[in-house]
């Protein structure tokens, strides 16, 4: 048997609170693993975080025939939606494996996550990145960024990011803003913005206007 230790991206801090308000195939009520990728979206942003790339690169512990027991595992869970609570538990750095269809962990405690099986829609995710995809960057003067979700992330993995960079990519006025960092590229997204204060009349005027008081 291939045992193979794992701790998992925090994702699911990033969910949004009231969940109870969506309806049950909502992408909004988990976290959902699309293609090796962890994906967690709210109300402003799409998340995404390459489990594979983190896993192999990032932690460097998997070799060899652990490679093999991650795939088997990373494939278990594609196109599957998991709740917070039951997220939360893959962060705990246990041996994890598949055992009669089941996520079983083997850390301080020894358990098995049952999955609750319930169909997804998905078309918001890809909606919403699939809009991103074939844009080309663009210098753009100004922009406003919805900050709640960029400080849920921030947030969420404060300690990965301390010393990393943000890196912020445009891809047109008042559109959505893909996102990544320089340390951590597995971690990336979108973010929405705001257009009505890219439009108002707030042009750092008092910020000028301070900046030359001191002439």
């Amino acid at each position: 048997i291939i045992m193979i230790q794992l701790k998992y991206p925090p994702m699911h801090k990033l969910l949004e609170k009231n969940i109870a308000n969506y309806e049950e195939e909502d992408p909004k009520n988990g976290v959902i693993v699309l293609n090796r990728h962890a994906v967690a979206i709210n109300n402003h942003s799409i998340v995404c975080f390459d489990l594979n790339d983190y896993f192999t690169i990032k932690q460097e512990k998997i070799s060899g025939d652990e490679l093999q027991e991650l795939d088997t595992i990373l494939t278990f869970m594609n196109g599957k939606m998991f709740s917070g609570a039951f997220w939360e538990e893959l962060t705990k750095n246990a041996i994890v494996s598949i055992v009669n269809d089941r996520i079983h962990l083997e850390g301080a405690v020894k358990k098995d996550l049952i999955h609750d099986y319930r169909s997804i829609d998905t078309s918001d995710i890809i909606e919403g990145l699939g809009k991103n995809i074939n844009n080309a960057s663009q210098a753009i003067s100004k922009s406003a960024i919805y900050m709640e979700p960029l400080m849920l992330v921030m947030g969420a993995f404060k300690t990965m990011l301390k010393s990393d960079t943000l890196i912020l990519e445009h891809i047109g006025v008042n559109t959505t803003v893909r996102f990544t960092f320089g340390e951590n590229p597995w971690l990336f997204g979108i973010l929405d913005t705001d257009a009505s204060n890219t439009t108002g009349a707030f042009d750092f005027e008092d910020m000028s206007s301070f900046f030359l008081s001191l002439k």
